[in-house]
């Protein structure tokens, strides 16, 4: 959060031909994806331009065809939708930063592997008591829902508090990539999904094996520069895993923008990056725990609101504090007390734990056609997942940081006049551990799925989880 206690204390639309490629539906252009603007560099200064497609059938292998012409089946290129959970709050400017210069090469590797990409963005504000909604500073919450707009669009986002900014980011976080001039100069082509008849334009970038994409006006990998940046005035109680279930939940809804997000016959890739511990408050009893308008609670760690009630809510450590031995995941009521994890709405209020438990995320990606992949940046040192180095949880009795976030942090750096700093996490932590099998780290050499926030540069940690990707995929 960094921290919003301090806010109350701190596409001109081109359609284009659309081939069917299996159930996926993507678009075909007929037109070059030619404008950069000066923003694509090195090698990825030709990834993404569109090529001429005529009519569609010259852009590579007929996946609609039989076979080959020697009677061997013909089959779609291997698929991953990438859904990128991004922290947007007021510490979080450099973070984005980072992240928007390395998701293009991300995305070129596995279009050079033969993957075919879809990249879909969300925020981690899902909304919150807390977060106001109403007035000069207000929150947007995303709900999970994708975002494909250009950051040059949305610069109010990137000052908080509205008025009286004491954050300003624009400059540093979404024009460093991406200039006013190029970030107009790109939009979303219409196209149809799982073989429908309707065009429109979908809140997602898309990359075929051959480089085809559907972005027009200038190449995917300057959309995505300037796409992956989200602001810095989302709800500083972060929920990143109600983000991803709330995204892959409207995937499935036909009165969702971003429905057919997900395809059956692609593996699902989770992403998050955040720098605070997972806040994914129960709508039933959030009220009782984060509305301003209360004077006490038990599961605060100060004498008001503060980001610390998500921490208590959702970690039970062990040990004097200086530092735990452990802290694990646990659930508690609006009155502190442990509960088990249910997932009821129909329970009583004293049943229900504060923060949606663990067990509703996971049983989602279990239901899903593929097992997916799930990888964090967030509060772990660096060498963390090559268990070179372990998190430590420490109280630091006393000290702002206890109160406030309810655990002292674990990772910090100075990077370029920039302090990055990060909580542990622990919920976060253990979603992933869940996803990330002996097999799956064996095959991509990460005995851990969770990265260092606190790095100034993450473009090996980028490269690594593009590996655990491609694992993901061979299963």
């Amino acid at each position: 959060m960094r921290s919003h206690q301090s806010r109350t204390r701190f596409f001109v639309l081109t359609v284009g031909l659309v081939a069917q490629v299996g159930c996926r539906g993507v678009l075909d252009l007929s037109e070059k994806d030619s404008v950069d603007g000066g923003a694509d560099s090195g090698a990825e200064s030709d990834a993404g331009t569109g090529g001429d497609s005529g009519d569609g059938n010259d852009t590579g292998p007929d996946v609609t065809s039989g076979g080959d012409g020697d009677g061997d089946p013909v089959l779609p290129p291997d698929a991953v939708d990438l859904l990128l959970v991004i922290d947007n709050t007021s510490s979080m400017g450099y973070p984005q930063r980072g992240l928007a210069a390395v998701v293009p090469s991300m995305v070129q590797r596995l279009v050079d592997e033969g993957v075919d990409v879809r990249v879909g963005v969300t925020t981690t504000d899902n909304g919150n008591p807390f977060c106001p909604t109403i007035g000069v500073n207000d929150t947007t919450p995303e709900y999970g829902r994708l975002r494909a707009t250009s950051c040059t669009t949305r610069p109010a986002e990137f000052e908080w508090p509205h008025t009286n900014a004491l954050v300003e980011a624009y400059e540093s976080t979404c024009l460093d990539g991406c200039s006013e001039e190029v970030g107009s100069t790109w939009s979303i082509a219409a196209t149809a999904i799982d073989g429908g008849a309707d065009l429109a334009a979908r809140p997602w970038v898309e990359v075929q094996p051959d480089g085809e994409s559907n972005v027009v006006g200038a190449s995917w990998a300057t959309a995505l520069r300037c796409m992956v940046p989200q602001g810095v005035d989302g709800c500083g109680l972060e929920a990143p895993l109600a983000s991803q279930w709330e995204a892959i939940a409207k995937s499935s809804d036909p009165a969702e923008a971003h429905f057919g997000f997900l395809r059956d016959d692609a593996m699902l890739a989770v992403v998050h990056l955040t720098d605070e511990a997972d806040c994914s408050a129960n709508p039933r009893v959030e009220a009782l725990v984060f509305d301003q308008s209360l004077s006490d609670s038990p599961i605060w760690t100060g004498a008001t609101v503060t980001s610390g009630a998500c921490w208590t809510a959702g970690v039970q450590c062990t040990g004097d504090g200086m530092p735990y031995e452990s802290c694990d995941v646990t659930d508690v009521n609006y009155l502190g007390e442990p509960v088990a994890p249910i997932d009821d709405p129909s329970a009583p209020d004293a049943l229900q734990p504060v923060l949606i438990p663990l067990s509703r995320f996971q049983d989602q990606l279990d239901a899903l056609p593929r097992p997916p992949v799930v990888a964090a940046f967030a509060g772990a040192p660096a060498g963390y997942e090559d268990g070179v180095t372990e998190i430590v949880y420490s109280a630091t009795q006393g000290s702002t940081e206890s109160e406030t976030f309810g655990i002292d942090f674990g990772c910090e750096a100075s990077v370029d006049e920039e302090s990055l700093r990060a909580i542990p996490p622990v919920r976060l932590r253990e979603l992933a551990a869940a996803n990330h099998g002996a097999d799956l780290a064996a095959a991509s050499g990460l005995p851990r799925n969770v990265f260092s926030v606190c790095d100034g540069d993450i473009s090996q940690e980028a490269d690594r989880i593009v590996d655990l990707i491609l694992a993901g995929v061979a299963r």
